[in-house]
């Protein structure tokens, strides 16, 4: 009887904890997205099928393969990509989506080896909006670029120092 306590015991802590992880699976702000070896799709969150949807202009399924929603000059590009992360690299990469309206939408791509015992079974693909960032680095490389243009084309002599009084910045009005 005790044998019969433990083992239902360890059941329920098993589908507590799958509960646990479908739960955070499917309200996760990243879309995630499981494929095979074989480049078909096993398993995607609703942010991901949002996210492809939004993207490719694509519904996106189980069963479908992942090739379905690359362009096709991408596709060589894409499968290298994959067979470098099915021997257990990972894959990080930043991608624009125009907008019908003109926008641009960022998202950052990570692609990691699915490990199951010592053996790579598949890749998980991770999606993050990452618009606004892009945004603000645009922003940023335009704000040094007026900076560095205001101090080249002075007739004074600007520089600016560290803590360490090492030159950070200077124009060329020696």
């Amino acid at each position: 009887a005790k044998d019969i306590s433990q083992k239902k015991r360890s059941a329920e802590i098993l589908r507590e904890s799958q509960s646990n992880l479908e739960a955070i699976f499917q309200s996760s702000s990243e879309g995630f997205i499981l494929i095979g070896l074989d480049g078909v799709i096993k398993s995607f969150n609703p942010i991901a099928k949002d996210m492809m949807r939004l993207n490719t202009f694509k519904e996106m399924n189980l069963g479908d393969s992942i090739y379905r929603f690359i362009p096709p000059s991408d596709i060589e590009t894409y499968r290298k990509i994959v067979a470098r992360v099915m021997t257990g690299e990972r894959s990080v990469s930043d991608n624009p989506y125009p907008r019908e309206n003109g926008e641009v939408k960022w998202f950052a791509h990570s692609m990691n080896p699915v490990v199951w015992n010592g053996v790579i079974k598949g890749t998980t693909i991770n999606s993050v909006d990452i618009t606004e960032r892009k945004k603000a680095e645009r922003n940023l490389q335009a704000s040094e670029s007026n900076l560095l243009a205001v101090i080249e084309n002075t007739d004074a002599f600007i520089y600016s120092l560290d803590r360490d009084l090492r030159y950070v910045t200077y124009n060329t009005k020696l």
